[in-house]
């Protein structure tokens, strides 16, 4: 699993290597937060980001983004599918197409380790939950929706 992870993110950043002796590196604990994250590059239909969570979030959807997560330290659980509780929309001028709410009625869960990834289809509603002192580190490609 971690050869595919490697893999996928040297496709990723191949077309942005600028010459054969540049190295680009960001730290694996970024700010510290429930939700934190840096936006690290990306142009076009696709970003970057590296994320960290503490806390537990609500639920989310993205109608315009598919997210892909490697998972890179702690463990998460993703609850996926279901109803969005208390849904509402985020301001169109800012985040066209996101959505948040509460919690997810009805969802599956999926425990999530290092070295895993997932990809969370534009439109699936979805939480990553943690547990109460525990920490999640996860690399994040964000791809638009064609």
């Amino acid at each position: 699993m971690r050869i595919a992870t490697l893999t996928l993110i040297g496709i990723v950043f191949l077309p942005f290597a600028q010459a054969e002796d540049t190295l680009m590196t960001w730290p694996a604990y970024p700010k510290q937060g429930a939700l934190a994250f840096d936006a690290i590059g990306g142009s076009g239909n696709f970003t970057f980001q590296i994320a960290r969570r503490d806390g537990k979030a609500g639920a989310e959807v993205h109608k315009n983004w598919t997210y892909v997560f490697a998972a890179q330290a702690g463990e998460a659980t993703i609850a996926y599918g279901g109803e969005v509780d208390n849904l509402r929309e985020r301001d169109k001028a800012v985040d066209d197409g996101e959505f948040r709410g509460t919690g997810l009625s009805g969802a599956k869960t999926q425990k999530v380790l290092p070295g895993e990834v997932v990809m969370i289809p534009a439109g699936l509603p979805y939480q990553i939950i943690i547990e109460p002192g525990k920490v999640f580190n996860f690399f994040v490609v964000k791809m638009q929706k064609k």
